[in-house]
């Protein structure tokens, strides 16, 4: 219900931002209290859900044009930062992807990333598996 309220403010640029990160259950209510008073703060519509026992919260943000986009989107980036820096991740169960690329350097520092590219060109010289997923083609 979510996505078809507001998948038509797509074409004024809003849209749904969503979080797939997690946290030690130990940091979960700073964490879910800071995230609520900022979310309130920011003025856009959001819902909540998703696996807290497990401190891993889906956060969604309902943003209705370009400027709420990218405060919303600057906000989740905000809180993948911090989640990082108590031991989170910034996806708990949707992983990387094409979409999400960008986030793994804020998951792992570039040391990390050079090795998994070196993995990568071991065993996968020609590129074949997953290529564009996580890694730019061009990087190879």
């Amino acid at each position: 219900m979510v996505n078809e309220e507001y998948f038509p403010s797509i074409q004024h640029g809003g849209g749904k931002i969503g979080t797939d990160w997690w946290v030690p259950t130990r940091h979960l209510y700073d964490i879910m209290t800071r995230v609520y008073k900022k979310a309130l703060e920011i003025k856009i519509p959001f819902v909540v859900f998703g696996h807290i026992g497990d401190g891993h919260p889906h956060w969604n943000f309902l943003t209705k044009n370009a400027e709420e986009n990218h405060k919303a989107k600057l906000f989740v980036k905000s809180q993948y930062e911090k989640v990082v820096l108590c031991g989170g991740g910034v996806a708990g169960e949707h992983g990387l992807g094409k979409i999400k690329k960008d986030l793994l350097a804020i998951q792992h520092p570039s040391n990390v990333i050079r090795k998994m590219l070196t993995i990568k060109n071991k065993w996968d010289s020609n590129w074949i598996f997953g290529r564009g997923n996580v890694f730019d083609y061009s990087k190879k």
